[in-house]
């Protein structure tokens, strides 16, 4: 992120969107490589450093690998789900979709 914009909330917001969008898919963990200085920024958001993995440098900058726990809430995209529900289009799965049964769509 360009440096004039990391102290506005545009960081976190683009986080907890990133968390939100991967709740909705199902996931119930991230996984992330954070510069070693932003390990406190992720931190905030339940990220973890991962124990006993060493840090990495990359192009002369330190990094940590870390991974957080989400949350569950309401139902996930995944193969328990109704086949209309998974092939819905990206980000609209509680929409009903243009291939969901006709019947589907009107009742929305």
């Amino acid at each position: 992120m360009r440096r004039e914009y990391r102290k506005s909330s545009l960081a976190f917001r683009l986080v907890r969107t990133a968390i939100d969008y991967a709740r909705a898919k199902g996931f119930r963990t991230m996984y992330g490589h954070a510069r070693h200085d932003l390990v406190d920024f992720w931190a905030r958001f339940g990220f973890r450093p991962i124990p006993d993995r060493p840090h990495f440098s990359f192009s002369g900058v330190d990094y940590v690998e870390m991974e957080g726990a989400i949350p569950g809430t309401g139902p996930q995209v995944g193969r328990n789900r109704s086949p209309y529900v998974i092939i819905r289009p990206e980000g609209d799965w509680d929409k009903p979709g243009p291939l969901d049964p006709p019947e589907s769509r009107a009742a929305a």
